[in-house]
């Protein structure tokens, strides 16, 4: 019986695929072969950029398989140290320090003027009133021409999302000049007395 022994052909006369992430391998050219995985080596147009990390077409030719070398770092992948984090702005920004990413969480930071302090972002990083606060009653205006005034004691507390007028402002005799019963009226004219706070 005869032995068919079949002939693989020389790398040297394979052409690697370079529009899908293909290069030469050093010795292609002593090698035997006929497919890309024999006589070439993926680039990092291949590499699938891992969590916190972002492909760049300048790398796509480089002869490489990892985040490394294929990919920019992002902030988001960076460890801040202790108090520290970053902050959302820049979780998708370019950064592989703690120097460009990471700030203080804002358990750090002091609300100032008429913000106060939210709960819910003590462990977000920032370092501003709008990253780590929240507007206080002192930054509502209480309408006095619908028989509404301001309620000192809540300057420096922090508006609640809903209705926040309902928590920063008290209603006055204004409020209910044009809700009174038949047969009976108010004194509109008495502004001291308008002024005065009520309830129905």
């Amino acid at each position: 019986a005869k032995l068919h022994l079949e002939v693989q052909g020389s790398c040297d006369s394979f052409q690697c695929d370079l529009e899908k992430g293909w290069s030469p391998k050093p010795d292609h050219f002593k090698l035997q072969g006929s497919t890309n995985a024999q006589c070439c080596r993926p680039t990092c147009r291949r590499w699938k950029c891992g969590h916190g990390y972002k492909a760049h077409p300048d790398y796509f030719d480089n002869v490489a398989s990892s985040n490394l070398e294929c990919c920019d770092q992002l902030c988001s992948s960076v460890a801040c140290n202790k108090s520290y984090g970053v902050p959302p702005s820049k979780r998708d920004a370019l950064g592989s320090t703690q120097q460009e990413c990471c700030k203080p969480l804002c358990s750090k930071h002091v609300c100032m003027g008429s913000w106060a302090s939210d709960p819910k972002k003590k462990n977000q990083a920032g370092s501003s009133n709008e990253e780590c606060c929240k507007p206080s009653c002192a930054a509502l205006t209480c309408d006095s021409s619908k028989g509404y005034k301001y309620r000192l004691e809540r300057h420096d507390q922090a508006q609640p999302e809903k209705n926040p007028e309902d928590f920063c402002c008290e209603t006055t005799c204004a409020f209910f000049k044009d809700q009174c019963g038949r047969g009976q009226g108010m004194d509109d004219a008495d502004e001291v007395k308008m002024k005065q706070s009520a309830t129905a």
